[in-house]
């Protein structure tokens, strides 16, 4: 059996702190939101059990509003998001060559600063909003915590012949944000700014010691952890969400 991430049980620890700390202390005036999401044709898999397609995703979002009148906790909204690519095969990654120097090392990079855009991937995100500004009235308005982990083959030459070999790509970040809109607004809409301190990693088999030739021969290097600060936009319309981020990422060896 896999090890479960430290970043998933760190989300679901929070999580759980945070409701069980507030109780049934809820704002009955804003009732908590259940949202599902999804895209690609899941009812034709369930129904002749075709394949699924590389783009389908499965995602839920909760918000709850806690009633801060009766209670002194530093929050006044909690809201996590999942979401899962369910592809039947895992995406695969090709080496290009030329005179046996890797030219798309670029890729396998992307692949491991985004591993959300994989078949199979899943992401896991915790926000929490305080219930006032923790500096003046506008700054720092809340705490993130997102987790993506993705399943990434990287198709390789090993003396002559192809070789691939199974990728399993980490994302965590955890910071604080500044949100621009105004509370009523944050049910269905955001705009944010956030600082966070941001961990990639590379794992699965090609994180494995006897591949270790395979990531410098791809990556240049043959670490597997980068750790580092970040600074992310993020503009949220109803389901939709689009994130801009710049990392300063540094190994951690």
């Amino acid at each position: 059996m896999s090890k479960i991430p430290y970043q998933i049980l760190t989300i679901v620890c929070l999580s759980m702190m945070v409701l069980e700390s507030l109780g049934q202390k809820q704002d009955t005036t804003r009732v908590p939101k259940l949202n599902f999401f999804g895209s690609g044709n899941i009812q034709k898999s369930l129904d002749s059990g075709e394949k699924l397609p590389a783009s389908t995703g499965l995602g839920v979002n909760y918000t709850h509003w806690f009633d801060t009148t009766k209670t002194k906790f530093l929050f006044d909204k909690l809201e996590i998001d999942v979401s899962i690519n369910v592809a039947a095969t895992v995406d695969t990654i090709r080496a290009k060559y030329d005179n046996g120097i890797v030219t798309n090392s670029s890729s396998f990079g992307s692949s491991i600063l985004t591993p959300l855009n994989s078949g199979q991937a899943v992401k896991i995100g915790l926000r929490l909003n305080f219930k006032k500004s923790l500096v003046g009235k506008i700054l720092i308005d809340g705490i993130k915590v997102k987790y993506i982990g993705s399943n990434r083959n990287w198709q390789v030459e090993n003396n002559g012949s192809s070789k691939i070999v199974l990728g399993t790509n980490n994302y965590f970040r955890i910071g604080l944000f500044q949100e621009f809109l105004p509370k009523y607004l944050l049910d269905e809409y955001s705009i944010n700014l956030g600082l966070y301190l941001a961990h990639n990693s590379i794992k699965g088999d090609i994180g494995q010691q006897a591949n270790d030739l395979v990531r410098t021969q791809v990556l240049g290097t043959n670490i597997k952890n980068f750790v580092g600060p970040e600074v992310a936009l993020e503009v949220r319309l109803l389901n939709l969400r689009a994130e801009f981020g710049y990392s300063w990422l540094g190994s951690d060896a």
